[in-house]
Parts: structure tokens; C-alpha cells; sequence
């Protein structure tokens, strides 16, 4: 035994002799106090024997912790109980409200034991891991059978424009249930994406515009969690040249790309391109000549520029055929 367990051990008995001598002038012993006393006694006893022993069973921290514990809750209701059944009234009232504040007390340590218990903390995270877990399969499944109505009603708006109205309710109610959701955000975003792209194959520019719209009004703001919405600028871009709409060109450069985007930030060839068209037609030539340089760094061949209507003012303009030679 170490010294630090001999003076646990001293403690121990300084304790015992402490619950006699008071109980002894309480003058209240009865069976019930020497029942308290006994199991003082036993606790105290296997402590010095575990420590004796050198158990490796229990970890010592763990032995003295509980053996205290049993040992000053013994003393406070061995205490207690003398002085309940102390012939002096005084006592005997002094004796029950001891008692009762111990009781407490003992309920108490019991419940806070038990919560901060490292093994009862340790099974409370692993149940509560497992019920996110099965809450996470259960959404998922959920999702699925979700997306194959979107999918569903995808493949009817395509075909009918009497169901796109449907189809865009629908994806935005999925939208706003499953925000937080990455996967559910790129999912929508491609039908949307593929449906605008189904109309404007119909040539059915007005109403590919409707379609963007409705994206922009109802769907993207419940679809931040996409990355990547230069797909979708590049489709906008494309419908507001072919209606000549300045309001949807506005649209897509403030609420898909930011109102603060930088051209040379973008990666899309077919965006860099629909710019350039679109400052062609507006005879801007400086943007012009600034998204077809940034184009043909992301790989548009010349031929794109010179075979393109948009670009018939500039076909014989030296910096715009210089432009083009840029690699």
C-alpha cells in the first residue's frame, strides 16, 4: 500500500470512531443504526483489503470513489438515525430532518452518478448515433421514392406543357423539405436544368423563359447547396439573346452567378461563349472581346466565333480576329 492509501485508510477509521462517539452521546442506537454501522465497517474493511491486495480488477480511483461514498452516506444516516431514536425530543426532530436532507442528498448522487457515468455516457451516444443513423436511412428511402415521382412528372412536363406547372410545384415543395440535402439540391437542379434544355431543343423560348423564372422564383433559393450553377446561367444567358430579354440577363448575373462575379473566375466554355454573344449583339466591344479571349483560353475554337450571326459586326475587325489567335 502507498501512503496516500494507508492515510485513506486512517481517514476510514477516524470516520467509524466518529459515528460511535456521536451516536453515543444521541443515545439512540438502535438495530436499524447498527445495521448502518455494520455496512460502514464492511466498506471500510474491503477498501483496505483491495488495496492491500494490489487489485488490478477495479482501477483504484474507481474503489476509493464508490467505497467513500457508501462510507459518508453510512455516517450521515448513522448520525441521523442515533438521534431520531434519541430520547430527547430535540434531538429526534434534528434526527428526521437530517435524514430527510440525507436521503436527498443520496438521491441525488445516485442520479448525477448515473448520468455523468462514462459507460452510461458512452451507450446514451452510441443509442443516440444509431437513431440518427436509422433516421438517416429512413430519409434516404423516403427520397427515393420522392425522386422517382419528380422523375416521374419530369418525363410528363417534358412531353406535355400543360404538366410543367405540376412538375415545378412538386420539385419545390422536395426542394424546401430537403434543402440541407446535397444530393437532393443537385438532383432538382438537374431536372430543371435538362427540362429548360428539353423546351429550348422545341425552340420554345418563352416558355423556357417561364420555365427559368419559376427556377429562379421558387426553386434555387431552397437550393443553395449547389456548387456549380454556371450550367444554368449558360441556358439563361442563352434565352435572354434569343428573346433579346435584358431583364433575364440581369437576372442570371445577379441570382445565379452574384451580382460581384468575376469573368475570370468562370470555367464554362459555353458560358464564356453566350456572354460574348450577347455583348456582340449589344455591340459592346470591349466585354465582347474580353469573354472571347477568356473563352478561348477554356478551349472554343475560332471557327465558333466566325461561323456565329452574333458576330457579324466584328468579322472584319482587327483586334476581334486577333482575339481569336490567342491560345
Amino acid at each position: 500500500m502507498s501512503i496516500d492509501e494507508i492515510n485513506i485508510a486512517k481517514y476510514l477509521i477516524i470516520i467509524e470512531l466518529f459515528i460511535l462517539f456521536f451516536s453515543n452521546a444521541l443515545g439512540g442506537r438502535s438495530a436499524l443504526f447498527w445495521a448502518v454501522i455494520a455496512t460502514s465497517i464492511i466498506f471500510s474493511l474491503g477498501f483496505i483489503f483491495l488495496l492491500s491486495m494490489g487489485s488490478h480488477a477495479v482501477p483504484t480511483s474507481v474503489i476509493t470513489r464508490t467505497t467513500f461514498r457508501v462510507i459518508l452516506v453510512c455516517t450521515f444516516l448513522g448520525l441521523g438515525i442515533a438521534a431520531l431514536y434519541s430520547e430527547n425530543k430535540i434531538y429526534s426532530i434534528i434526527g428526521y430532518i437530517w435524514l430527510v436532507i440525507v436521503c436527498v442528498s443520496v438521491v441525488r448522487l445516485f442520479v448525477l452518478s448515473i448520468v455523468n457515468d462514462p459507460v452510461y455516457l458512452e451507450e446514451k451516444k452510441f443509442r443516440e448515433e444509431r437513431r440518427h443513423h436509422e433516421k438517416h436511412l429512413k430519409e434516404k428511402e423516403q427520397y427515393k421514392a420522392e425522386l422517382s415521382l419528380i422523375s416521374l412528372q419530369y418525363e410528363n412536363a417534358l412531353k406535355n406543357i400543360s404538366d410543367v406547372d405540376k412538375f415545378i410545384s412538386y420539385a419545390k415543395k422536395t426542394a424546401e423539405q430537403y434543402k440541407n440535402t446535397h444530393n437532393a439540391a443537385s438532383d432538382i437542379d438537374a431536372y430543371m436544368l435538362n427540362l429548360m434544355l428539353g423546351y429550348l431543343e422545341k425552340e420554345e423560348y418563352k416558355f423556357a423563359r417561364i420555365i427559368l423564372n419559376r427556377y429562379l422564383d421558387d426553386i434555387l433559393p431552397f437550393i443553395e447547396l449547389v456548387d456549380n450553377r454556371e450550367n444554368m446561367a449558360s441556358l439563361g444567358l442563352y434565352i435572354s439573346i434569343k428573346l433579346n430579354d435584358d431583364e433575364v440577363f440581369e437576372r442570371v448575373k445577379v441570382e445565379l452567378l452574384g451580382d460581384n462575379f468575376k469573368a475570370d473566375e468562370l470555367s464554362s466554355p459555353t458560358l464564356l461563349f453566350n456572354f460574348a454573344c450577347y455583348y456582340s449583339l449589344r455591340q459592346d466591344k470591349k466585354h465582347t472581346l474580353l469573354y472571347i479571349k477568356l473563352a478561348r483560353k477554356q478551349g472554343v475554337l475560332p471557327e465558333s466565333f466566325l461561323n456565329d450571326s452574333d458576330f457579324i459586326h466584328y468579322l472584319n475587325d482587327v483586334d476581334f480576329l486577333n482575339t481569336l489567335k490567342i491560345e
